[in-house]
């Protein structure tokens, strides 16, 4: 950053006429532009590896907003309110700042959540956004027609007030973007909109100082936004940024009828502030939180928290303080197509016989969503896109690199995700702590549908080790596993034929003898009407194995360790996950559950079968049973592992994972 001695370019006046839009022509364009930039469908846009942001769903957003709701003595005040309000030491005062910096249709929408719930917030219109406006031959195309979506999210009992950006204006446009404030200030205001604050948008890296440097008295160097130290006293009057100047405390907020600027509360010596922001899909940058982390430096903790931990800790704190949080509306607006809004229901499943992987998946490329309900309120909503090859997962890059650190996951319905966004899956949340802590990247792939098990997954992993090269596989194994490898049950819920099946598994005779199955290509002509099981034998509950259900058990040994020295013989190291413990009879939904008992059960069960094959075996339930006081590890309406789940079952595969990744040399296992 400099001082520059003098304006280097000309700056032309400040322009403006209706653009004679209609509203349903900037909803669409909104639509669009989001579904490309932020959705699910990973096609379109940037990849996730070169800066991708995928978004979370209103249901979320609605979450939030009850639990904050819920909670003892929390008020909701906008921002134009909090100072006279001040901070009761009985209190927690709640204040929600909206930076509408893409997504109207999610603001509109996150408004009316509010409300249901008699929460007052605070929505900061940005006039160089695209919703706002266009840019023709340097006049902006200010969509006047969106002055009625304004004045709804205020009709809501809402504030309204302007996100600023004069110095994107300055040096990007070398238009007055001093004018452009004052005159759209005037124009809101003359829109039957109450404009009494401002927020900065961007910040200094992007403009070399902060665009709230355009009011005098905060053009200071030094003065950051959220900053709660003490900036300079050097006034400065102009800025140059990568060649780009702009004037800096041209405009007085008294004269404008300014009352403040969101960032002046951060500067109260005398007021505790709790502060967040949201990040992307269940992140949130959450300062308890990163204090905390800077000063443990956990390398399988993320610097940035989900929302069910930071609500915890909001519930913990003693009253008297502000609660100022940091909302893009953008990040709770993932959608399902570029021509819908953000949905606040939806549920979609199109599942086909997978000709390339065999047994059945997602179909590729298509909407897989699902929401859950607890008395009548909304428990989570997923919205993903199935890959190419018909699984929940992000496909590597076109360049991915020869020497980066390959893992296979293979399993069934926990680790499939159906019920989360796939940047909250275990193997993604696990790939990503694992590269940042080592020093090398690492790729976790997975492999995962409902109701697979391991001698089914096993022609899955044939597959994979056809065109990728794996340094280790996780082989997931459940207390469920007979339902899902024994042939006589998965044939009954499959409806697929044991002889013609669609895809390659194992079995073993009854002398221990494994042979692999090939897959028929009369697996469709042959396939009867699927059953569901009359009891689902679980290694969990021991009533589940009496008489036939629990057949063949024995069996289960055999397969595995023939399913390990593949693995071995592809020059990985093969190591078991546990991905079920008796959720298929209803367990770790209830807190008056024994799942301890049944965690216990269920590694008894397993451990013949693990010495056997001559394997370890990464527990996440562990995890699950140490952190019981603690978010919900499992959704209650569906019984499968939550965000909480995933994030621990990631912890469980670093623990696991970090000392063999590390050393870059994986020898497989005797």
């Amino acid at each position: 950053m400099s001082v520059a001695a003098k304006a280097p370019c000309k700056i032309a006046p400040y322009r403006v006429e209706d653009s004679r839009r209609n509203v349903a022509d900037v909803y669409a364009q909104v639509n669009y532009s989001c579904f490309e930039c932020y959705g699910p469908d990973l096609r379109a846009g940037v990849h996730p590896e070169r800066g991708r942001v995928t978004v979370d769903t209103l249901a979320q957003y609605e979450k939030l907003i009850r639990e904050l709701a819920s909670i003892p003595n929390l008020v909701f005040i906008p921002h134009a309110e909090l100072n006279e309000y001040g901070c009761p030491a009985d209190q927690v005062v709640c204040s929600i700042r909206h930076d509408v910096d893409a997504d109207i249709r999610a603001a509109l929408a996150e408004a009316e959540i509010e409300q249901r719930y008699g929460a007052r917030t605070s929505y900061y219109i940005l006039h160089t956004a695209p919703y706002y406006g266009t840019w023709i031959d340097g006049v902006h195309k200010r969509n006047d027609c969106m002055a009625h979506v304004y004045r709804q999210i205020q009709d809501l009992g809402h504030e309204i007030a302007l996100h600023t950006d004069p110095l994107h204006l300055y040096q990007n446009m070398r238009i007055d973007g001093a004018q452009a404030v004052r005159e759209e200030i005037e124009w809101l205001r003359a829109q039957g909109l109450t404009i009494t604050g401002t927020v900065a948008h961007n910040s200094a890296p992007i403009y070399g100082i902060e665009n709230f440097a355009i009011f005098k008295g905060k053009n200071r160097r030094g003065l950051a936004l959220g900053s709660r130290g003490e900036p300079g006293d050097e006034l400065i009057d102009e800025i140059v940024h990568n060649g780009k100047w702009a004037p800096l405390g041209v405009l007085d907020e008294a004269e404008l009828g300014l009352t403040y600027e969101g960032n002046d509360f951060f500067r109260r010596k005398d007021v505790r502030i709790e502060y967040g922001a949201t990040r992307f899909l269940n992140r949130w940058r959450w300062d308890h939180h990163l204090t905390q982390w800077r000063k443990t430096k956990d390398p399988a903790e993320d610097r940035f928290i989900d929302q069910e931990r930071m609500l915890e800790q909001i519930r913990s704190f003693e009253p008297g303080y502000w609660l100022i949080l940091n909302v893009h509306p953008l990040y709770y607006g993932s959608r399902h197509s570029r021509t819908t809004a953000p949905p606040a229901r939806i549920r979609r499943r199109s599942v086909v016989k997978n000709d390339t992987l065999g047994w059945e998946t997602y179909e590729p490329h298509e909407v897989a969503a699902d929401f859950g309900q607890v008395d009548g309120q909304v428990e989570y909503q997923s919205l993903n896109f199935a890959d190419d090859r018909g699984m929940l997962d992000i496909p590597p890059p076109p360049d991915a690199a020869d020497d980066e650190c390959r893992v296979l996951m293979l399993g069934g319905r926990n680790i499939d995700g159906f019920e989360i966004g796939i940047p909250e899956h275990c193997h993604m949340q696990a790939a990503a702590r694992l590269s940042e802590a080592v020093g090398r990247k690492v790729r976790v792939r997975k492999l995962a549908f409902p109701g697979m098990g391991m001698c089914r997954h096993f022609g899955w992993f044939r597959k994979a080790i056809e065109s990728e090269r794996y340094e280790i596989v996780l082989i997931g194994i459940g207390a469920d596993e007979l339902a899902n490898s024994r042939p006589a049950l998965w044939t009954q819920h499959t409806g697929w034929s044991i002889s013609h099946p669609p895809g390659e598994y194992l079995w073993a005779d009854e002398n221990g003898q494994v042979r692999i199955v090939e897959r028929s290509a009369g697996a469709d002509i042959r396939r009867g009407r699927a059953q569901a099981l009359e009891t689902v034998p679980s290694f969990a509950d021991p009533r589940t194995m009496k008489g036939r259900a629990g057949n063949e058990e024995d069996r289960l040994g055999p397969c595995l360790a023939f399913y390990a020295n593949e693995v071995r013989r592809a020059g990985a190291e093969p190591i078991a996950l546990l991905t079920e413990c008796g959720e298929s009879c209803g367990l770790w939904t209830e807190p008056s559950q024994d799942d301890e008992m049944a965690h216990t059960r269920v590694l008894a069960r397993l451990a013949p079968l693990l010495d056997e094959a001559g394997l370890s075996l990464i527990d996440p339930y562990r995890y699950f049973l140490d952190q019981r006081s603690g978010p919900a590890t499992h959704w209650r309406s569906a019984g499968c592992w939550s965000h909480t789940g995933h994030r621990l079952a990631a912890r469980a595969l670093f623990d696991t994972l970090k000392e063999i990744v590390a050393t870059g040399n994986v020898e497989p296992s005797a």
